[in-house]
């Protein structure tokens, strides 16, 4: 008898033994998910901050208020601007007009984009769009403001130049990037 009853202890303790690795266990499973479900909404988090960075706009120190008594209107820019732009090679600015006015609820940013061929010094009316460069940058132009010069970034040889001039648009509350936007053809002329 004392071999069954040893054997019935033996077979208890093995059974609360087996019940405290079966808990330990899954106490384990269970950490072991948590961490991988705070691991993946830690990687979500990420992903998404890393991919949708807010595009903020610096405003333009040569913008200037203009008077423009109208409503503004929501998603609506007005497209007043020069067509072409007179190079100032002393002072490395262009001399150039564009109006945002106060109907429209946007930033404005204007980038000028030249062919980079251009740049080099061979001065040819038609220019291909391949290797474009960013000559310069307007900075953020307010809703009634204006400017009536760029200030480029690089040299731009003596002739007459195609250019495209590229216009995003910020949201005028929180300078964030919109996707409205568009494009101009113009011209550059730089003369000694």
């Amino acid at each position: 008898m004392d071999d069954a009853k040893k054997s019935t202890e033996e077979n208890k303790e093995l059974s609360t033994t087996d019940k405290k690795d079966s808990k330990k266990k899954k106490i384990y499973k269970i950490l072991i998910a948590i961490l991988l479900l705070l691991l993946f909404i830690f990687l979500a988090i990420f992903i998404y901050f890393s991919t949708h960075k807010n595009e903020n706009i610096i405003l333009s120190k040569d913008a200037k208020r203009f008077e423009d008594t109208v409503e503004a209107v929501e998603n609506q820019i007005t497209i007043d601007c020069s067509k072409s732009i007179l190079y100032d090679k002393e002072n490395n600015t262009g001399i150039f007009s564009y109006k945002n006015h106060g109907d429209s609820n946007q930033i404005i940013n204007l980038s000028l984009e030249m062919n980079e061929k251009d740049l080099e010094g061979s001065s040819n009316a038609q220019s291909s769009e391949d290797n474009t460069v960013i000559v310069c940058e307007s900075g953020g132009i307010l809703p009634g403001y204006s400017i009536d010069k760029l200030r480029f970034d690089k040299k731009i040889p003596t002739g007459m130049f195609h250019a495209r001039l590229i216009i995003d648009t910020y949201d005028a509350n929180t300078r964030e990037k919109t996707p409205f936007g568009t494009s101009i053809d113009v011209s550059i002329l730089s003369i000694d």
